[in-house]
């Protein structure tokens, strides 16, 4: 957004577009885009009787971009049963993971692992 956009923001939120203020918006909120900022403001008004400040125009416009791009989580592994199977891990308990005889290992992100744990395999019990 350009510095002669800030006076018609101010405008929309209702503040005095003096030298002051826009040099303090544009600081605040310039690098953001002007269809952002007119959504944050209207989401503002929506829900608040006070005029905005830019801080919380710029946190408003945060959640916008978060839910317009949203984090991607991980891809959800499956367990490779052969590996269970084959190497007759999945008759006994997980001494790292905990698993029950018959349920597949948990991995550090707490999604199924895709094979036994180690000490699965070999049967060691992991110190305390």
């Amino acid at each position: 957004m350009n510095r002669v956009d800030i006076p018609e923001i101010l405008e929309l939120v209702g503040i005095s577009a003096t030298d002051i203020a826009i040099t303090h918006w544009h600081t605040t909120i310039g690098h953001l885009g002007i269809a952002t900022v007119r959504e944050a403001i209207e989401i503002h008004q929506r829900a608040n009787t006070f005029l905005p400040t830019a801080r919380e125009i710029l946190d408003i416009a945060a959640d916008i971009h978060e839910r317009d791009n949203p984090t991607l989580q991980p891809a959800r592994r499956h367990a490779v049963m052969t590996a269970y199977t084959l190497t007759g891990s999945l008759n006994h308990a997980c001494p790292r993971c905990g698993a029950k005889p018959g349920d597949t290992c948990t991995a550090v992100t707490g999604l199924e692992a895709h094979a036994p744990c180690v000490a699965r395999l070999t049967r060691k019990t992991v110190a305390a």
